[in-house]
C-alpha cells in the first residue's frame, strides 16, 4: 500500500512538474511572440511548427533594440481578407506597418509552409511564373493606396510582357519596397537551428574583424560578347567597394583562379562580401575560361567550406540559384544552412535571369538587368547599415534609373534575415 501510495505522490508531483513547465513555456511565448499596439521593428511569419525555435532569435534581436515578434501564418489566414493566401498575408503586413510601425519583415519557412506569390511573364501568349517575395514589401503605390499588383483584377499578379530584354507592364506595379523583406526558406527545425546560430554568432562577434574588410569577386567569360562579361561587372563592384576600404580578392576564370579548391580556400580566410556574376541553377554556379570550357562549382563544394563565424554576404548575379525547391535547398540557401561556415545571407535569383550585353559590344555601362542590380547592392553598402536597407536602395535606385524591368524586380529575393547588422554590433 506504502509502494502505490509513493507511485501516486510521484505521479502527480511529475504532473505537477510538467504542468509548471508548459505553463512557463506557454507565457514565454505569448511574452515573445505577441504585439499589440506598441511599436516594433520587425514581424516573423512562420508556422507553429518554428515557433519555439525562433524563441532565442526574437530574444537576441530584442537585446539589441531590434523589438521583435512572432505571427503564426495560420492567424493571418484566418484573422484577414484577400483573394489568396499571398495577398491576405500582404494585408496582414500592412497593418503591421501602420499599426506596429513594422520596417522588416522575415519570413521563415520554405514555400510550402509560407508562400511566395507567383508573378505572371506573359512571353509568345503562354504565362510563365515567377517566384517573388518582393510583392510582400511593396504594400503602397505611389498614391499610397494599397498595391495588389493586379490592377486589371485578372488573378494574374505582376503580369508584364517581355520580349528580348524589353519589359512592358500589364498591371500597374510600383515595385517600390515599403519595408525590408528576407526569408529564411527551412525545410526542417534543424536547418533553422543552424541558421538562427549563426546569425546570432555574427552579429555578436563580426565587429571589429580583419576578415570582414575583404570582398571575393567571381566570375569570367559567360559568352554573350567579346569579353569576360562576370569579371567586367565584378570589377566594376569592386571599384565600388573599395571606396570603403575594402580589400578586393579577384577569383577569376582568365586568371585561373575560378576553380573549386581556391573558391573554398579563399572563402574559409574569411570575407565580409562576396560579388558573383555569371551562369547560375539550384545545383550549380560555373563560368568559362575565355572562350573555353566551362568551370563549375556545385552544391557538393559547399561541404568543403568550414570559415566558421568568417561568413559573407553573397551577391548571386546568376539565373535560379534562389530556386524555391520544394524537397531540396537551392544552391543560394545551402550555402547559408551550411553548419560551422558558408554564408550568412545570400541574395539570388528564382527565375532566369538576364545580363547587360545591349548592344553586344564590350566594354558597356551597366544600365539593366542582374548585372546592374549586383553593381548597385555593393554600390549602396554604408557602415552600420542593415542587408534589408542596402538592397532596399539597391532596388530603389535600379527603378529610379535602369530601363523598365520587370524581371529582375520580380526576381531576386534575400535569403537571410534583413535586419542582419551588417558586420554585426559594435
Amino acid at each position: 500500500m506504502k509502494i502505490k501510495c509513493l507511485i501516486i505522490i510521484s505521479i502527480l508531483l511529475c504532473s505537477s512538474t510538467f504542468v509548471s513547465t508548459a505553463f512557463a513555456f506557454e507565457k514565454n511565448v505569448k511574452s515573445n511572440f505577441k504585439a499589440s499596439s506598441e511599436e516594433y521593428d520587425m514581424v516573423i511569419i512562420s508556422t507553429e511548427q518554428f515557433a519555439e525555435s525562433l524563441i532565442p532569435l526574437i530574444e537576441h534581436k530584442n537585446s539589441h533594440g531590434i523589438k521583435t515578434y512572432f505571427k503564426d501564418v495560420k492567424e493571418i489566414y484566418r484573422q484577414y481578407s484577400g483573394r489568396d493566401k499571398p495577398e491576405k498575408i500582404k494585408y496582414f503586413i500592412k497593418d503591421a506597418i501602420e499599426t506596429n510601425s513594422i520596417s522588416y519583415v522575415l519570413v521563415v519557412g520554405n514555400s510550402l509552409f509560407v508562400p511566395m506569390r507567383k508573378i505572371f511573364w506573359n512571353q509568345s501568349f503562354s504565362y510563365l511564373d515567377i517566384n517573388c517575395d518582393l510583392y510582400y514589401a511593396d504594400i503602397y503605390d505611389e498614391n499610397g493606396n494599397f498595391c495588389s499588383w493586379d490592377s486589371n483584377n485578372n488573378n494574374l499578379f505582376g503580369e508584364f510582357n517581355y520580349n528580348y530584354k524589353v519589359s512592358i507592364p500589364i498591371d500597374e506595379t510600383d515595385y517600390y519596397p515599403d519595408i525590408n523583406i528576407g526569408r529564411i526558406p527551412c525545410l526542417s527545425k534543424l536547418d533553422l537551428n543552424i541558421v538562427i546560430n549563426k546569425i546570432i554568432n555574427y552579429e555578436n562577434n563580426a565587429f571589429g574583424s580583419d576578415w570582414f574588410n575583404k570582398v571575393l569577386l567571381m566570375g569570367g567569360d559567360n559568352g554573350y560578347s567579346q569579353g569576360c562579361e562576370g569579371e567586367y561587372v565584378t570589377g566594376l563592384v569592386g571599384n565600388e567597394i573599395e571606396k570603403h576600404g575594402f580589400e578586393t580578392i579577384k577569383l577569376w576564370a582568365s586568371q585561373n583562379d575560378f576553380k573549386p579548391f581556391k573558391i573554398n580556400k579563399a572563402i574559409n580566410q574569411g570575407a565580409g562580401f562576396i560579388s558573383y556574376s555569371g551562369h547560375g541553377s539550384p545545383m550549380f554556379i560555373y563560368c568559362h575560361k575565355p572562350q573555353k570550357y566551362p568551370i563549375f562549382y556545385f552544391n557538393f563544394h559547399i561541404s568543403g567550406l568550414n570559415n566558421q563565424d568568417k561568413l559573407p554576404i553573397v551577391f548571386l548575379d546568376a539565373c535560379l540559384t534562389a530556386y524555391p525547391r520544394t524537397i531540396m535547398s537551392s544552391f543560394a540557401y545551402n550555402i547559408v544552412k551550411k553548419e560551422y561556415g558558408g554564408a550568412i545571407a545570400t541574395i539570388g535569383s528564382t527565375y532566369f535571369t538576364y545580363g547587360n550585353e545591349k548592344p553586344y559590344l564590350f566594354p558597356y555601362d551597366l544600365i539593366m538587368g542582374a548585372n546592374y542590380l549586383n553593381l548597385l547592392f555593393f554600390k549602396n553598402y554604408e557602415v552600420g547599415t542593415t542587408i534589408g536597407e542596402m538592397l532596399t536602395r539597391a532596388y530603389n535606385e535600379f527603378i529610379d534609373t535602369a530601363d523598365i524591368d520587370c524581371l529582375t524586380l520580380s526576381e531576386f529575393i534575400l535569403i537571410g534575415d534583413p535586419s542582419l547588422k551588417i558586420g554585426g554590433y559594435p
